[in-house]
């Protein structure tokens, strides 16, 4: 039987260890409010005439929103019943992301004239992507990413055990 922590054996258990990783499910949900938050960014812009940080602010929270609840159900799988401790932690995280990442879409786009999406997604990748993830993980969702209800080890091996040898494998 595999011990907790211990790392696959087979291709087959990698890869599913890597789907089922917190961090991969992370960044699907991020990519999910990538997409949302330049959608709404670009309504505020184009739609709305907002200026260029007022409008990627909008599409942030937007995306904050999205991202803090899918991450909590999705991605860490967090059951505890309060809600109001990691909803505080990342709203103070992501608001300081905020400043620095509508600094830096005012820079690439009204200093430098790079287009709003370019620029959205460049500021993204630096100050959400990696930083969010560390932050999510360490921070925000702590307890349910250090449980076994997250990390899916031993789960996932179990998984591939099994469909190995329903596709005769064998164990």
């Amino acid at each position: 039987m595999p011990v907790r922590g211990s790392k696959p054996q087979t291709l087959q258990g990698l890869l599913w260890a890597t789907i089922d990783s917190w961090a991969t499910r992370s960044l699907a949900v991020g990519a999910a409010a990538t997409l949302l938050d330049i959608g709404v960014g670009l309504a505020c812009l184009h739609g709305l005439l907002l200026p260029t940080r007022a409008a990627a602010m909008a599409g942030v929270a937007v995306g904050a929103a999205f991202t803090f609840l899918a991450n909590r159900t999705f991605a860490f799988r967090d059951k505890d019943p309060n809600f109001a401790k990691p909803a505080l932690k990342f709203l103070v995280a992501t608001a300081v992301g905020m400043v620095f990442h509508a600094q830096l879409v005012v820079l690439m786009r009204d200093q430098a004239g790079i287009p709003f999406v370019v620029a959205k997604m460049v500021a993204d990748v630096g100050v959400f992507t990696f930083g969010q993830l560390l932050v999510f993980r360490y921070l925000v969702f702590p307890e349910a990413a250090a449980s076994g209800e997250t990390a899916g080890a031993p789960a996932v091996q179990r998984q591939a055990r099994d469909l190995g040898r329903a596709l005769g494998a064998g164990s």
